[in-house]
């Protein structure tokens, strides 16, 4: 390259405007902002009302703060929203996911036992236990009565001597809780199944 060349290079660099490849670079940035707002603009119109609250619930400050109190009425609404949303093969997922994992969805912890019983529990009962988290998923349940009717069932669980319960007995401990007469229906066919009286 010449001398002229070079000269005649750096004197067009010196006349161009100190600012000119910067205004350049921000109607770049611009123009993508654009594009993603209008990506997001779509996205968010072909949801559903129930995904958008979904969203929003996720994006709500109490979502996230497990010392507010309104975030466990805020956890049931999501988790009710969220079921009401899975597909079919979602469903079959969700059967046979590991009972630790359901039992995370509603925080819920191994049920206190004696020792001896807690020692084969897993094993001899935990499939009762994950599929009445299955049905109380299925019907929208709050965790308060997930808890409520895991409990109850072990309770009557610890009663079994032989010989099936009585119907008086099981109703009476389902009458207790909060559920309707078709989801008592179906816990105790589940119970009875457990205990083999079906």
């Amino acid at each position: 390259m010449s001398t002229d060349n070079i000269v005649t290079q750096a004197a067009a660099a010196a006349a161009a405007p100190p600012d000119g490849p910067l205004v350049v670079e921000m109607s770049y940035n611009e123009a993508k902002a654009a594009e993603a707002k209008a990506t997001e603009t779509a996205r968010v119109a072909a949801l559903s009302p129930a995904e958008r609250r979904i969203e929003e619930i996720r994006r709500d400050p109490r979502f996230m703060d497990f010392n507010h109190p309104e975030r466990a009425a805020l956890m049931q609404e999501y988790k009710r929203m969220v079921t009401a949303q899975v597909t079919p093969d979602e469903v079959k997922v969700w059967e046979e996911t590991a009972l630790a994992t359901k039992r995370e969805f509603y925080d819920l912890a191994p049920p206190e036992l004696p020792g001896p019983i807690a020692e084969v529990y897993e094993q001899e009962y935990g499939w009762a236990e994950a599929d009445m988290i299955t049905l109380s998923r299925n019907m929208g349940l709050p965790t308060a009565t997930v808890r409520a009717v895991r409990d109850a069932g072990v309770r009557l669980a610890m009663q079994i001597d032989g010989a099936p319960l009585s119907d008086e007995v099981v109703d009476g401990a389902l009458k207790r809780l909060d559920l309707t007469d078709l989801q008592r229906a179906e816990f105790k066919r589940l119970f009875r199944e457990l205990e083999g009286g079906a």
